[in-house]
């Protein structure tokens, strides 16, 4: 049983999706981190269905097509890392994701340059 009209789940669908903005930041935290994030959308995921807080959410959560945070987090690198290669991802984000294969620095050929390995520069935040 849904809890909110189609027309409404739309909307909840895409006010819970401007949390998922900036999430390559959450990649790597403890649990600790992540955990109130994963809170917020079964709390979600609950309101949606009509589900008592005591109630799973994972069955409601396929139903959706909703992966959990920490997966959520993985697969948005993924797609960032895949949309750099293809040349689609934002240029602020090809200029620092860099092929191991076009480093002019190296003068030997490393074996991550035939894996499509990526140089990630370090910074401080």
């Amino acid at each position: 049983m849904l809890f909110l009209s189609p027309g409404h789940q739309h909307q909840s669908t895409e006010r819970l999706l401007q949390i998922d903005y900036g999430n390559a930041l959450l990649a790597g935290l403890p649990y600790m981190t992540t955990a109130p994030l994963q809170r917020v959308v079964s709390t979600a995921v609950r309101l949606m269905y009509g589900l008592h807080s005591r109630d799973r959410v994972s069955a409601a959560m396929t139903k959706l097509h909703w992966l959990p945070v920490k997966a959520r987090v993985q697969f948005m690198l993924c797609l960032l890392v895949h949309l750099t290669l293809i040349s689609k991802a934002p240029t602020y984000i090809t200029d620092l994701l860099q092929p191991v294969l076009t480093l002019s620095s190296r003068s030997t050929v490393l074996c991550s340059a035939t894996r499509l390995d990526f140089l990630v520069p370090r910074m401080r935040l």
